[in-house]
């Protein structure tokens, strides 16, 4: 499911089945959405639709949402039945250890007009590890059966990164889509982003030697060319999925984002935040990153600053995942210069903008040093 124009989450159920060691959500409850409450929601979104907005992206969130599948349910048939010009989508992200086969049946037969996406984390140790759950071929094979486009999201753990390129190579093998979530809000040590960059170079070597494998090429997603930015031009958006994002939590409070609910952040935090949250953006950048290269393609989450550091403008990802993104910047920019030798050896003819990204790799690896373990780097 592609987020563009307007998402409206709400947060159906404060609960959840498991307890993931890198779990974010540190402040569950036991409290629910009704289902009067979550339609009055939409509808109120409906009346203050604009056209400017796009699509209207409803997702329905936990915790772990199919603890509220009832709500799930209802809500839909019955916007099912309204006869709306508003543009909109649904969707759902589960870890699916609660889906029943009533469940399956349900989602099946409304696939066309629902999306529920799946949270995996890799190969079944991996899962084990980081969830204390294990899902067979079967559980992973009703997701992409029916909603072959939608990819599976797979969080990074330091406790399991060894197994990184293990994992993704799986899903690439098993024609899985997939997408890598570098995990936040704890502190990413120097021998774990070593083990990572020497999973990276594994996953390059394996790209260089394989062509047509853009799945495994997304995770390599800083491009060495928007390294450098013009911090004056550069317009910063609340988080990835830019501003137009609104989340609504059990009681029909509003929030900045998913990110910036109790759930996240706590009762007395969210409640501070969220009368001022709209101008966030307005701060451009933490300055003690302004001099990064990469500072714009280290992700920045408002809700994970308050989590680690009790500001939303210090940026949390200097204190935990900064050397996670140098070290994918620089694999990055190594595959990008053996792309372009080989290029070269073919005849290939560059332009101005081959020059460019090939000279901001090669500065981004001078800058950022390799962290790969001694024993590593004397087998390089």
């Amino acid at each position: 499911m592609q987020y563009e124009g307007r998402s409206v989450i709400l947060i159906i159920v404060e609960q959840c089945n498991l307890n993931c060691k890198y779990c974010y959500e540190s402040n569950k409850r036991n409290r629910s959405m009704s289902i009067e409450t979550a339609k009055s929601i939409i509808l109120k979104e409906f009346e203050n639709y604009q056209i400017s907005m796009g699509m209207l992206n409803i997702v329905f969130m936990g915790g772990e949402p199919l603890l509220n599948f009832n709500l799930i349910r209802t809500v839909s048939e019955w916007l099912w039945t309204k006869n709306t010009i508003v543009p909109y989508q649904l969707f759902s992200r589960t870890n699916a250890t609660l889906l029943t086969e009533e469940m399956k049946a349900w989602f099946v037969s409304n696939k066309h007009r629902f999306t529920l996406g799946l949270s995996l984390d890799g190969l079944n140790y991996v899962q084990y590890s980081n969830r204390g759950i294990v899902l067979n071929s079967e559980d992973v094979g009703f997701f992409t059966t029916h909603w072959p486009q939608q990819k599976v999201r797979a969080v990074l753990f330091r406790d399991t990164v060894q197994y990184l390129s293990e994992s993704v190579l799986y899903f690439h093998e098993h024609k899985i889509p997939f997408e890598i979530i570098i995990g936040e809000g704890f502190v990413w040590d120097k021998n774990a982003v070593g083990i990572f960059e020497n999973e990276l170079i594994k996953l390059s070597d394996y790209i260089f030697s394989h062509p047509d494998c853009e799945d495994i090429e997304s995770v390599f997603s800083i491009d060495p060319l928007d390294a450098y930015p013009r911090l004056k031009e550069k317009v910063l958006h609340l988080c990835g999925r830019g501003n137009n994002i609104i989340c609504y939590d059990s009681e029909a409070l509003t929030y900045g984002c998913h990110m910036l609910s109790p759930i996240c952040i706590g009762e007395e935090c969210a409640k501070k935040i969220r009368h001022d949250w709209e101008m966030i953006d307005k701060v451009a950048i933490d300055s003690a990153c302004s001099a990064c290269p990469i500072c714009f393609q280290c992700r920045n989450c408002y809700g994970m600053n308050i989590k680690v550091s009790g500001d939303a403008f210090k940026w949390a990802s200097k204190s935990t995942t900064c050397l996670m993104y140098k070290a994918l910047a620089r694999v990055g920019s190594i595959l990008v210069l053996k792309r372009y030798d080989s290029l070269c050896k073919e005849g290939y003819q560059w332009t101005p903008k081959d020059a460019e990204r090939v000279k901001k790799a090669l500065q981004i690896i001078f800058i950022f040093p390799s962290l790969l373990p001694v024993q590593l780097g004397e087998n390089e």
